[in-house]
Order: C-alpha cells, then sequence, then structure tokens
C-alpha cells in the first residue's frame, strides 16, 4: 500500500508540475549557404568552394548577427534561446529560435536568419570592395614604374642595350596593365545573395 501511494504520489506531483510549466515554442528558418570570399567573388564560379559550416554557424552564434537581430527585434533578441544546427552532408543551416510566445520564437528564427544574412551580404560587398581596391592599387604601381621606364627610354642612346632593356620593360608593364585594367572592368559588383 506504501508503494502505491509513493507511486500516486509521484505521478501526481509530475502532473501537477507539467499543467503548471510554460509550455515552450520553437520555430526554425533554413538558410543555404553559398560561400563568397574575395578570391571567390574574381573567379567566374563562386561556388566551388565548399562553406565551412562549423565557421557558419559561429557565425550565426556572433554578437554582430546579435545585435542585427536584436534591432529587428525591438531588443527582444536576448529573450529567448538560440540554437543552430547543420544537417550532415548539407550546406543549410536550421537556426532555431525557442520562447514562450509562439509569434516571438517565429519572429527571432526569422530575424536571426535574416542577420545573418545581412552579416554576410556585408561581408562579401567589404570582401568584394577590399579585391577591387587591390587590383586598383597595383595598377597604380605600375603605372608609376611604366613612367620610369619610359622616361629611361627617352633617354637611351638609338641602338644601345640601355635601350632595349627599357622598351622591354615599357612593353612588360604595359601589358600587365592592360592586362589588371581588363580585371578591373570585368570586376562588376557581385549580385551577393548569401
Amino acid at each position: 500500500l506504501g508503494g502505491v501511494l509513493i507511486v500516486a504520489l509521484t505521478t501526481g506531483s509530475a502532473l501537477f508540475f507539467s499543467y503548471r510549466r510554460t509550455p515552450i515554442y520553437s520555430s526554425t528558418a533554413e538558410v543555404q549557404v553559398t560561400p563568397l570570399t574575395g578570391s571567390q567573388i574574381l573567379t567566374a564560379n563562386p561556388y566551388w568552394t565548399l562553406a565551412n559550416m562549423d565557421n557558419e554557424i559561429h557565425v550565426v552564434q556572433s554578437t554582430a548577427v546579435a545585435v542585427l537581430a536584436d534591432k529587428a527585434m525591438q531588443g527582444r533578441a536576448g529573450s529567448g534561446t538560440l540554437s543552430v544546427e547543420v544537417p550532415t552532408n548539407t550546406q543549410i543551416l536550421q537556426i532555431g529560435y525557442s520562447h514562450a510566445d509562439p509569434e516571438t520564437a517565429r519572429d527571432g528564427a526569422q530575424a536571426f536568419a535574416n542577420a545573418y544574412l545581412t552579416y554576410r551580404t556585408r561581408v562579401a560587398v567589404a570582401a568584394y570592395a577590399r579585391a577591387r581596391q587591390a587590383i586598383q592599387t597595383q595598377i597604380v604601381e605600375l603605372r608609376s614604374d611604366l613612367e620610369a621606364a619610359q622616361a629611361a627610354l627617352e633617354v637611351a642612346p638609338a641602338g644601345s642595350s640601355d635601350e632595349t632593356i627599357a622598351a622591354n620593360q615599357v612593353d612588360q608593364l604595359s601589358s600587365q596593365i592592360a592586362g589588371l585594367n581588363t580585371q578591373v572592368a570585368s570586376l562588376v559588383a557581385p549580385d551577393i545573395t548569401p
């Protein structure tokens, strides 16, 4: 009889606490990750390299993304629980958000997914700008070298080895500058869809 009473009290207590406990709602947003780095922006196909998904999980959980999500949720991003998972052998981030309010759970998952995409877009745009600036810096340096080579060519005696060396240098630098100018001309701002 004592054992039955203990089982009945334990079961009753568990039922009582489960009814009094606030339900927690979870929502998940999925994001397909396509890497965009500065070097990939300069290639014809930016999808050759797969993203490091462990890295992407940390990006979603980063302070920078949390700040963007918190702004979208009007200061409520810290009131729930964020979870991030990657299904096996995929490039998909499952961004989950749990909260006692179902609408906040839904809004939280969407806010973190959007914040991740916004952050990744900003990173890609910055990488593109750095890549373009690096090429333009090279062009400026080569133009300076070209001016020096052209000046040397002008003062070199006709038919001398100095003239030949300077002419070769002018041709080589002109060719390098033309190649970089072509690269800059073909380097259009990427259509970024992280």
